[in-house]
């Protein structure tokens, strides 16, 4: 039990003014013997301790109801005998203040307490104090018991001192008087970094609370503690085993201690911390009834402790606590947190707490708000949480739910989605399409999402994603069944736009690009995604790419060949460093980025092992088409299971040109015959930038495609651009 606020509130003084070593500590005290003299009032009557008044107070029992309630409040002897007991059981210690025999000032003692029954405490001095047998005859002592930031005062008029043991008999009542603003909580085990104008200190956190932390800290053998300047803000950094756990600047309140070793009193500068960057559109919280429970270990106290969660949402939380024994630190990382949604529904998180606010209401009067964010979570915890939220908020959307293949089928025919020639190009593989979908859409959630709108239980609407390249998730199969409801498609888009919103800062899911293909003839997609382009007007965060897409069916007669000079070869540095200058040159856009095109961009194969593990397939290949050595096209093959995306946009070749003079047709067709070799398919998608060049050729533009590509830093743009377009109509 610590007993360091007793010299915060001015009682325990070694010497000098009371505020001057307000802030000590237990260690404080015991090096110091646990004696400490209190001058007395009419020593400094100008700067008379908060506690004095107190006691002064106290000695005259008729002028007790001058305390504010909130201050002081009378308990019975039944509460204090409680409370020593669990000081003995926790090893706790008591003061005892008493008079010196000069009878000008007091002394205050540390004591152990034997277990209490009745009225008689019996207690044995921390040291053989020889001051204790000089005592002023008509003292009038005090037993003082810690309580976290209160402090039980009992005024003894019945005690028995010799040989270092002590008996009080226990009066009937006492006080409990609050001494601190918020509780500070014992830690072990916390390393403390002290950085200050290029001086670093090491040491160790001796206790906390939400708003101050005391450390102990030691000079090296060339520093001195007189280095450090008070009206300066110090870097504080928190680490238990390796792990940093806080990061921040703090004001140096107080000190104790000399230039070797000291004690100091911090207090962290903001209360608000910039986790992420500023967010106009943030995640949109939720009130669950009932509410969640917050679980965690707290990582500086190791305490296990629960809060009530007050909102949530997909990317964050708050919660409420008392503000005097408040410990969420704004700052604090909080690794295994817990949050239970009950029913056996709980989720397991790394948070940060990144503001802390006191609450003005007058029924919320001493308590505080604080705000969390996830920083990681697994995928499919993420998932489940989401669509618990999401159904909260609108209990026709479903997100990643199971789902009845035939149900879905049916709609996707029934909405038009699937069009007499799209299924000429899937009737010849029905079978495997459907066997690719039942994997699909048992997915892990890190690797695909599905969101959709039922009206009277019936699918009215229904959009997915999937995570095709590192840090890049494709958009695709968006559709409404217009006839049940014009309002699904919109709802299904705004529920996947709220999902990427809130899961975009979490590592695990992967989600730094978002990019879908739309024909710019289809109005919906085209004011959706291009009309997002044409508004940020920045092909650095949102770029648009128009592809030639035509289909390339090999027979068995051909007979293609590569003109004299041309072939087919892996890319090089230097076939890496011409493609990116004429990607940027012509376009400016993201695509390098986003498909993992660059040479330090990571590999394909953890993916591939992912999707692998989900019974699906996975592979990714970049090619350079030469002439004489020099670089003509750069071709990427991404290979997929027959139908993951219906218009085979997964299963497809990009064939970027990068130099269409002197680009003969045969080499061309002879290039396109060489990957269905390779691939071992009769039949390719195929994609051609610049467009005008697929244009050209005969044969090689059946449609239009354009590439959509979001920096999902420039989230917030987009997210306006589309409350403003959506907004009205989701209203109607």
């Amino acid at each position: 039990m610590t007993l360091n606020f007793l010299v915060e509130v001015g009682m325990l003084s070694k010497a000098g003014p009371l505020s001057s070593i307000r802030s000590a500590g237990p260690d404080f005290l015991l090096r110091q013997g646990c004696r400490y003299a209190v001058p007395y009032p009419s020593a400094q009557a100008s700067r008379v301790a908060p506690m004095e008044t107190l006691f002064k107070i106290l000695d005259e029992p008729d002028n007790t109801k001058t305390l504010a309630p909130d201050r002081c409040r009378r308990r019975k002897r039944k509460y204090l005998i409680n409370k020593l007991n669990y000081l003995h059981f926790t090893d706790g210690s008591v003061l005892i203040r008493l008079r010196h025999s000069g009878g000008d000032f007091d002394i205050t003692l540390c004591a152990k307490p034997a277990p209490c029954f009745d009225e008689t405490l019996d207690c044995v001095l921390s040291e053989n104090d020889e001051a204790a047998r000089r005592l002023h005859p008509h003292a009038m002592p005090y037993l003082l018991v810690p309580m976290d930031s209160r402090l039980l005062v009992v005024r003894v008029d019945d005690i028995q001192i010799e040989d270092g043991h002590i008996r009080i008999r226990l009066p009937e009542t006492c006080y409990e008087v609050n001494v601190r603003k918020a509780v500070r909580y014992p830690c072990r085990g916390v390393s403390v970094q002290l950085d200050q104008n290029a001086i670093r200190f090491q040491g160790r956190l001796l206790d906390f609370s939400a708003v101050s932390l005391r450390v102990e800290i030691e000079a090296g053998a060339d520093q001195s503690l007189k280095w450090l300047v008070d009206d300066a803000p110090v870097h504080l950094t928190l680490t238990r085993e390796d792990t940093i756990l806080f990061s921040g600047d703090c004001r140096l309140k107080k000190r104790f201690g000399d230039a070797h070793k000291a004690n100091l009193i911090l207090s962290p500068l903001n209360e608000q911390l910039k986790r992420f960057r500023s967010k106009h559109f943030r995640s949109t919280r939720q009130r669950l009834t009932p509410s969640p429970d917050a679980i965690f270990r707290h990582p500086l106290s190791l305490k296990v402790l629960h809060r009530k969660v007050y909102d949530i949402s997909g990317g964050g939380f708050s919660v409420e606590e008392d503000s005097d024994t408040s410990v969420l630190l704004p700052g604090l990382l909080i690794p295994g947190f817990e949050l239970d949604f009950g029913g056996g529904f709980s989720v397991s998180c790394t948070v940060q707490i990144v503001y802390r606010i006191p609450l003005s209401d007058v029924e919320d009067s001493g308590r505080c708000r604080c705000g969390l964010v996830f920083l990681d979570l697994p995928p499919s915890d993420h998932q489940r949480m989401v669509s618990f939220i999401h159904r909260a908020a609108d209990e026709r959307a479903f997100v990643s739910d199971r789902m009845d293949m035939d149900e879905l089928w049916c709609f996707l025919f029934d909405s038009g989605f699937i069009y007499p020639k799209k299924y000429g190009f899937l009737h010849a593989n029905r079978d495997e399409i459907k066997s690719t979908y039942e994997k699909f859409y048992r997915a892990p959630s890190h690797l695909a999402q599905h969101f959709v709108h039922r009206c009277a239980g019936r699918i009215t609407g229904h959009i997915a994603m999937l995570r095709f390249y590192d840090q890049s998730w494709m958009i695709h199969h968006h559709a409404a069944h217009t006839e049940e409801s014009v309002k699904s498609g919109l709802l299904t888009l705004s529920c996947l736009s709220r999902f990427i919103n809130e899961s975009e800062g979490i590592g695990s899911i992967g989600l730094q690009y978002l990019f879908c293909y739309f024909r710019p003839q289809n109005r919906f997609p085209n004011r959706i995604f291009g009309g997002a382009a044409s508004r940020i007007d920045n092909p650095q965060f949102c770029s648009v790419d128009p592809f030639a897409f035509f289909h390339f069916q090999r027979t068995e007669a051909d007979t293609a060949k590569m003109p004299r000079g041309w072939r087919l070869t892996d890319l090089n540095s230097l076939d890496h460093t011409v493609f990116q200058h004429h990607y940027m040159e012509s376009s400016g856009g993201l695509l390098l980025d986003a498909f993992d095109l660059r040479p330090d961009s990571p590999s394909i194969d953890a993916l591939a092992v992912e999707y692998g593990k989900a019974g699906l397939k996975r592979e990714k290949h970049l090619l350079a088409l030469k002439k004489n050595d020099q670089l003509k096209a750069v071709l990427l093959v991404n290979q997929t299971d027959v139908g993951l995306n219906l218009s085979e946009l997964t299963n497809s070749l990009h064939f970027i040109v990068t130099d269409p003079t002197d680009f003969p047709e045969t080499a061309l067709l002879a290039a396109l015959y060489e990957i269905c070799r390779r691939c071992d398919r009769p039949t390719i998608s195929c994609l051609v930038h610049p467009m005008e060049f697929g244009r050209d050729r005969v044969g090689c533009h059946e449609r239009q495609y354009n590439l959509w590509i979001l920096d999902m830093q420039c989230s917030d743009e987009y997210f306006r651009y589309l409350s403003q377009l959506l907004s009205p109509k989701l209203c109607k």
